[in-house]
Parts: structure tokens; sequence; C-alpha cells
């Protein structure tokens, strides 16, 4: 067996680059969290309407969703293009959906 190193220079400075981006994306992960907890402190006490706290935790998860997406699920990587085209389908056919469903309620309510 040879003592040759696993990777090569430019391969190592990878690594580090990447398991810097995971640690941010983990670390901004928990901030998130954090903040869904504490929006839904704030409103239980009162301080906020069930509303706002509804679409700020929506758009929270949306940003966590992406994080998650394009650092642990590597759709920021090349070579993944197929994957890409089927979460972005998967997100085209999730808004539409959700839309249809916001407008059908609204239409039965008016």
């Amino acid at each position: 067996m040879s003592a040759e190193p696993m990777f090569s220079p430019s391969g190592e400075r990878e690594t580090k680059k990447e398991r810097s981006l995971h640690t941010v994306a983990f670390l901004a992960s928990i901030v998130l969290t954090i903040l869904a907890f504490g929006a839904v402190v704030y409103a239980i006490e009162g301080g906020a309407s069930a509303g706002f706290v509804v679409a700020f935790l929506v758009g929270l998860a949306v940003v966590q969703a992406a994080f998650q997406a394009y650092i642990w699920m590597h759709l920021k990587d090349e070579g993944h293009a197929v994957p890409q085209l089927f979460f972005y389908v998967g997100v085209y056919v999730t808004v539409v959906i959700v839309i249809g469903i916001l407008l059908m309620s609204w239409w039965t309510v008016a």
C-alpha cells in the first residue's frame, strides 16, 4: 500500500470549502428554527396577530427548505441537472396547487 494522500491539493481545498458551507448552513438552520419558536411564543403572549405569524413561519420554512435543498441535497453542484429539474417542477406544481386551493377557498366564501 502506498502512503499517497486520498485527495489532491485542489480537492482538499474544495473539501474545506464544503465543510465551511455546511457549517454556515447548519448554523443558519438553527437560527431560523430559533426565530420560528420565538415568533410562536411572541404570538402566544399576544404580541402579534396569527396571520402575521403564519406568514412569517411560512417564509422561514421556505428559506430553510432552500438551504436544505441546495446545501444538504447538493443541488448546487454540477452534474445534478435531473434532480434540479425534478425539484423545480415539484416547486412549480406545489405553488400552482396552493394558489388553486386559495382561489377556490376565496371564491366559495365570497
